[in-house]
């Protein structure tokens, strides 16, 4: 089992949510761990997050931030985080609430298998997504599974657990990520050959309601970006 972690956690505009959830992660984290830190990549919010996380971290060491003042988007978020952890295994949540913090314990009985070549990702039990974001995720997942010739289940689910230098080694595939980003990991991961072992987890009603990102007027375009993203992966050079 690990002994030391780097929870990193993307936040863009979460000011009514974002300190239930940091507080219940350390508390999580701090029964397991000796040696943690939370990692807060805040994106360019324009409500009182900042305030939020700055107050939180005042009062607890092992809250760290990594804040810009423009949108950097998800991908470079997530890449910034990683730069800054000083621990060698990192796990990815969102901060939506969408995970239970309690399915760390079923990540941290398969740890002992995690390597450079080797990551634990979440796959979603009883997913609570509206139909439109599950409907693609369905049709999506078989165009990525004849690309790239795996039988992944649940490629964009956003609880990963992977070590630094697997994540960082990838980087040069991330930057097609802009769009899917979770897609275009498994993608590279399977690229490098680099095991997914899929784990069930816990699935929960975002914080606030459903996502305004996969709204239908909104669909051909992601479509069409993610597909160019795997696209890039697949005959990257």
């Amino acid at each position: 089992m690990i002994n030391q972690l780097s929870l990193i956690i993307p936040v863009h505009n979460e000011e009514k949510y974002i300190k239930n959830f940091i507080l219940e992660w350390d508390s999580c984290l701090s029964k397991q761990f000796q040696k943690y830190e939370i990692i807060i990549c805040e994106d360019g919010s324009t409500d009182n997050t900042v305030e939020v996380i700055t107050s939180i971290k005042k009062q607890n060491e092992k809250i760290k931030i990594n804040s810009k003042r423009q949108l950097r988007g998800y991908t470079k978020a997530l890449i910034d985080g990683a730069i800054d952890a000083n621990y060698e295994n990192i796990l990815f949540v969102d901060s939506d609430g969408q995970y239970d913090h309690n399915d760390l314990i079923k990540f941290l009985d398969e740890s002992k298998y995690l390597k450079r070549n080797f990551i634990l990702k979440g796959k979603r039990i009883n997913r609570q997504d509206n139909y439109l974001r599950k409907t693609y995720s369905f049709l999506f997942g078989k165009l990525f599974s004849i690309l790239f010739k795996n039988s992944l289940k649940d490629p964009s689910s956003t609880f990963v657990l992977v070590k630094k230098e697997t994540f960082l080694f990838l980087n040069d595939y991330l930057k097609y990520g802009k769009e899917g980003f979770w897609w275009v990991f498994c993608a590279a991961c399977t690229q490098e050959n680099i095991k997914i072992n899929e784990i069930g987890i816990n699935h929960k009603p975002r914080y606030d309601g459903s996502t305004q990102v996969y709204s239908l007027r909104k669909m051909p375009n992601i479509i069409f970006k993610n597909i160019i993203s795997l696209l890039k992966v697949k005959f990257h050079n």
